[in-house]
């Protein structure tokens, strides 16, 4: 007898389709029993309706499809088994990557934010890059910095958009897209078990020399027009309408209110996906531009961050201070070292580059 007649034998759709069987529906029951066990018992019985529901809509889409390409009706019985399979298969798969994706980022590779060591052989800066949101360790790990770097001589230049008028602090929602405020990132830290960026805890008691290198909301109001107007002729930003005011005053409210719903191991899981995809965002900033320019915010972009670029080297390049400590967001360094370049070509990087983790607890 020849080999292939043996293996079509002993290896065809009869042998193969109860094995796949048997995985989908082990994979099926799993997805249902992990579900329950997130949600605390709560999601176990939804998702094992929702799972029914597809089959019977994915069922009378075939149907539909047959009649029209005029092809024999699938039996139910046969469609289901072939639904149970596919479906597992891929609810298995997709386990499996969100897993390892999320292991991957938050244990074995997840972010860290640099401090560089810049000189022109006349100042020194070290620029500490910062996050709004991160681990109670990393925003304890900085203010060490901050105080060893202080009795080394260095001053402070820290972060803070300063307040602006009512009128242009709704036009700077407006520009945002939601209103931007003070509880803004303690509420979305509490989906990513982290705590919001506490400056007074994190300089302490401000020297003489600390400054807030910074612009205000009507400065970055007034460029975003300026910059808006040279470009399309209308540079007025329009308030939000009464309309969609209250919804945007509610945008912190709403996030809080849904991790305040959430099981504890439902929240724990939405805690643990969020840092992994903080860590994927962090380690990718040149895609925060481009996403800004694909949504035809480029002009925003500008506002917020290369103007405040000038305002930190204008402060860098004035000051006396020859020690300089800055603590700012990690995409304005780049752009604050080319400018400084273009002034001086001496500035180059100086030091080891040193990390901390914002998301490690």
């Amino acid at each position: 007898m020849k080999m292939s007649t043996i293996f079509r034998k002993t290896s065809g759709k009869s042998s193969s389709l109860p094995l796949a069987n048997a995985v989908g529906t082990g994979s099926l029951v799993l997805v249902v029993a992990l579900s329950g066990y997130v949600s605390g018992g709560e999601s176990a019985f939804a998702t094992a309706l929702l799972i029914t529901a597809y089959a019977f809509l994915f069922y009378l889409v075939r149907i539909f499809y047959c009649r029209i390409a005029s092809r024999e009706y699938p039996k139910l019985a046969d469609f289901l088994l072939a639904y149970v399979r596919k479906m597992g298969v891929f609810s298995l798969a997709v386990m499996l990557c969100g897993g390892i994706f999320t292991v991957y980022q938050n244990e074995i590779d997840p972010a860290k934010l640099p401090e560089y060591v810049i000189s022109n052989g006349e100042k020194t800066v070290r620029f500490r890059a910062m996050a709004h949101i991160g681990s109670e360790s990393f925003y304890n790990g900085v203010g060490d910095d901050l105080a060893a770097a202080r009795k080394d001589g260095y001053v402070l230049f820290y972060e803070g958009v300063r307040p602006g008028s009512p009128e242009n602090t709704k036009k700077f929602d407006a520009m945002m897209g939601f209103k931007f405020d003070k509880d803004l990132y303690a509420s979305m830290s509490k989906l990513y078990g982290l705590v919001p960026q506490n400056t007074a805890a994190i300089v302490g008691a401000p020297g003489p020399d600390d400054r807030n290198v910074d612009l205000g909301i009507d400065e970055i109001v007034a460029n975003f027009e300026k910059r808006r107007g040279a470009v399309s002729g209308e540079p007025s930003v329009s308030p939000p309408s009464p309309e969609t005011e209250g919804v945007t005053e509610e945008f912190s409210k709403e996030i809080a209110a849904y991790a305040n719903s959430l099981a504890p191991r439902e929240l724990a899981t939405v805690r643990y996906l969020n840092r992994a995809i903080m860590s994927l965002v962090i380690k990718n900033r040149d895609a925060s531009a481009a996403a800004f320019a694909g949504l035809g915010k480029a002009d925003l972009f500008s506002s917020i961050l290369d103007d405040r670029n000038k305002v930190i080297v204008d402060a860098i390049t004035s000051t006396d201070q020859k020690k300089i400590f800055i603590t700012y967001g990690l995409l304005h360094f780049d752009g604050v070292f080319d400018q400084l370049q273009e002034k001086d070509h001496r500035w180059k990087i100086s030091g080891p580059i040193r990390y901390r983790y914002p998301t490690l607890p």
